[in-house]
């Protein structure tokens, strides 16, 4: 069943002190294009997200968006004493209260609050454990998007076959209507004659070679099979499982240039009108492919 390239999915992932969010949002587009937004510190992911993406999806303007918030919990941050800092700032200080004659006492505080003496860092997180939590949460909104987007692939499959049928039925009328021309054709060139001759006597020969000439100018079987050969092309692309978007346009390039050219052939008027219901039909169709991947 066919996709379309319009979606969005969202997976979340609350584990291990983390809550992960990833959005996937997908939008027309002639190739792939995937484009990542995370912390820089996930530079290193890159590649592995790319490859997940592009294996999934085949066309379309990709954005993934990557939320991390860190739980707080006992022993995320470590603190950590400068002592050979915290050593030269003692002596120092002693020298100087010697000198200056302070008698009060040098206070522990007063070390601990001096520039690089005392530091607060962040405990060393697990990167492997984060980067699973990352690829499990993407491949659940991987999951939601492609859920999204079959079901919209399901309901422009179904508008596509409608506008099918239709170009079928304006075929099947063409088919009928086509015998008709030529005799048509040939009542109006036997009065225009009768009306030059005045009654007088006709050559049969030489009118049925006008006639024959006329048909074989204004036939029109080839392109009808080739447009039928099309219809059922486009239809049986329809049930693929793979990204033939591409295909289709192609496909229904070919459709309106068969039409196109019944059109200019025939040289009907009543023709002309099923012709014109026809084109419209498959612009409609090349505009909704342009959503299929």
């Amino acid at each position: 069943m066919i996709k379309s390239m319009t979606g969005y999915g969202i997976g979340e992932t609350k584990r291990d002190g983390y809550h992960i969010t990833a959005e996937l949002k997908t939008v027309n587009h002639r190739y792939s294009n995937i484009y990542l937004h995370m912390p820089g510190h996930l530079l290193s992911l890159e590649s592995t997200l790319q490859k997940m993406l592009k294996e999934k999806l085949d066309r379309g303007r990709i954005d993934l968006y990557l939320k991390i918030e860190e739980d707080e919990v006992e022993g995320a941050y470590i603190p950590k004493i400068n002592h050979e800092l915290a050593k030269s700032y003692y002596n120092e200080l002693t020298v100087l209260q010697n000198n200056l004659g302070f008698a009060e006492e040098l206070k522990i505080e007063t070390l601990i609050s001096l520039p690089e003496v005392l530091k607060v860092k962040e405990a060393d997180q697990n990167e492997e454990i984060l980067h699973d939590l990352i690829v499990e949460t993407v491949k659940k909104s991987l999951d939601s998007l492609l859920e999204m987007r079959v079901h919209e692939g399901t309901e422009l499959c179904y508008d596509l076959i409608q506008r099918l049928d239709i170009i079928e039925r304006e075929v099947e009328q063409i088919k009928l209507r086509a015998p008709q021309i030529l005799e048509e054709y040939k009542a109006r060139m036997r009065d225009r004659i009768n009306e030059i001759l005045d009654d007088m006597s006709i050559d049969d020969d030489r009118l049925a070679m006008e006639v024959a000439i006329l048909a074989e100018r204004s036939c029109i079987n080839e392109e009808l099979v080739r447009l039928m050969s099309h219809l059922g092309q486009f239809r049986k692309n329809l049930d693929s499982t793979e990204a033939v978007g591409r295909k289709l346009d192609f496909i229904a390039q070919e459709m309106y240039r068969e039409t196109n050219t019944i059109g200019s052939k025939a040289n009907d008027s009543v023709i002309s009108n099923y012709v014109v219901n026809m084109k419209s039909e498959i612009d409609k169709i090349r505009e909704q492919i342009q959503n299929i991947e």
